[in-house]
This record gives C-alpha cells, sequence and structure tokens, in this order.
C-alpha cells in the first residue's frame, strides 16, 4: 500500500523524482483514491483488486514528493532512536511505495524488507534500493514466518475509515509479525478537526479517535506523541515528549501533526 501521508508526502502527477524539496506545493487531486480506502476496509477486502490496480496507474505517472532528505532521515534517526533500533535491526516499510524510507532505513544501517500492494511501485523501488528487499503484497493478508525488530506503518490507507476498529485490526495484524521486544512504529497525519483534508477525502481523526485506536491487550502501548518530521530532525529528543504534545494538540490552528504510536510486542 502506497502512503498518503497528509500534507507532506504528495503524489507529483506526470514526475518521477526520488526527493521532492518543497513537498507542500504538490496537492493530491485524486479523491476518488480515498473513498476507495474507505470502502475497501468495509466491505472485508473486496475493493483489493481495483485498489491495486488504481495504485498501479498512479504510479505509471506520479511519484510521492518528500521533505528534504536531511529532514526525512533525522525523522527516521529519530524513531530509530526511540524505538531502540542498533544496526541490523530488521525493519519491514509496510505500504513503502517507491521505497524512499525503506532506503533511509536500509542507510541507517538496518535490514529493511518493504511490502507494498502496488506492483508498479516495488518494480520502481526494486530499481532505485537494490540493496532492500520489496515485495509485491497486501499489508491485511501478508504473511511470512519472519519477525520483525520494527513495523514502520506511515500513512497507510487502512487510516482512511471512521470505523476506529478497523486501523485497531490492522495495528494488531502488525503486531503479529514483531519479534520478541519489537515494536510498530505506527504514525499518522492530522490537524485533529475531525473532518477532511482541504484539497481532499483524506479523513483527519480528531485526538478522541486517535487515542481510540489502541488496541486492547495485544501488546505495551506508548504515545501517542504529536509531532512534526522538521521538529523530529531538528530536535529529536524533545520532538517526542508529552510536553510538546501538549502544546501542538491545544494550538488553536488547523494545521496537520504527525502522531505516532509505538506498539511493542510482549
Amino acid at each position: 500500500m502506497a502512503c498518503a501521508d497528509g500534507s507532506t508526502d504528495r503524489p507529483n502527477t506526470g514526475v518521477h523524482r526520488e526527493v521532492l524539496q518543497n513537498p507542500t506545493s504538490h496537492v493530491w487531486k485524486q479523491p476518488a483514491f480515498h473513498s476507495l480506502f474507505a470502502r475497501r476496509m468495509n466491505s472485508g477486502g473486496k475493493d483489493t483488486d481495483r485498489l491495486r490496480e488504481q495504485y498501479d496507474d498512479f504510479y505509471n505517472t506520479s511519484e510521492f514528493a518528500y521533505y528534504p532528505r536531511a529532514v526525512s532521515m533525522g525523522a527516521v534517526r529519530s524513531i530509530m532512536g526511540i524505538c531502540g533500533l542498533k544496526a541490523g535491526a530488521r525493519v519491514l516499510d509496510v505500504g513503502c511505495g517507491t521505497g524512499y524510507y525503506s532506503g533511509l532505513f536500509h542507510e541507517a544501517g538496518c535490514t529493511v524488507t518493504g511490502i507494498d500492494i502496488s506492483a508498479r511501485a516495488i518494480a520502481i523501488a526494486e530499481q532505485r534500493f537494490p540493496q532492500v528487499g520489496f515485495i509485491a503484497a497486501d499489508a491485511l493478508s501478508f504473511e511470512t514466518n519472519e519477525r520483525f525488530d520494527c513495523i514502520f506503518s506511515l500513512g497507510m490507507s487502512v487510516m482512511n475509515t471512521r470505523d476506529i476498529e478497523n486501523v485497531r485490526d490492522y495495528i494488531r495484524r502488525m503486531v503479529l509479525l514483531l519479534a520478541p521486544g519489537g515494536v510498530v512504529a505506527f504514525v499518522g497525519d492530522s490537524d485533529l478537526s475531525g473532518g477532511h483534508s482541504r484539497t481532499d477525502s483524506w479523513v483527519y481523526h480528531s485526538w478522541a479517535d486517535i487515542l481510540a485506536m489502541q488496541p486492547d491487550g495485544t501488546c505495551s502501548v506508548e504515545g501517542p506523541y504529536l509531532t512534526h518530521f522538521r521538529l523530529m530532525a531538528l530536535f529529536p529528543r524533545l520532538a517526542l515528549t508529552r510536553p510538546l504534545t501538549t502544546v501542538l494538540r491545544l494550538l488553536p490552528v488547523r494545521f496537520p501533526r504527525k502522531f505516532l504510536y509505538l506498539f511493542r510486542s510482549a
């Protein structure tokens, strides 16, 4: 599954570039994607083939935009720090798209596997990051005997639903793929309004909805933290703290924040 990451990772229609320096200038103008996400989650996966086809079509002509590489790498290192990951840690990048974050985790010393529902995205990822193992697979049915020290889940399409139980089910699935002591780094994007993005139909969950995403009894939970990737790059220790979370939650301004959960296996 590809990333649909709020205001930061946006499609750049008609252009293939690995890093776009001004992501906020690129706007997702394909709301049909988002409504399909929600229908799929609420239909027991019946729209999976159609979703796969739409992603393949998207990646044939389009690309996601990202923060400048230094910002993205800073955020990755911040996540590795709070997760306690060391060199050689086994990371599963779920919804890896064309492999941008998979490549960053690899560069940071991790052993990385990336999965995405789009075979086209995986083909591009394999060309760009041949050191990383990629698999064309649906996260909702992905099975493997391998277990991971960290599962990185950023802006997954499964979050585009108001049925929070579907989100909890997805998290439970990911926890089952963890090695003992492993952690799911679950990253989302919301302006906390409980409405939709101003440019498309992506659901921006309320703070109450974000709190309700915690599955019961299957893992230990840390977070949610509110943050921003630029803050994570500049102030890695401050960026994932309760005080900053409180400040960002109470700011009376509508803008996308990142939220981060850590779900640790027993």
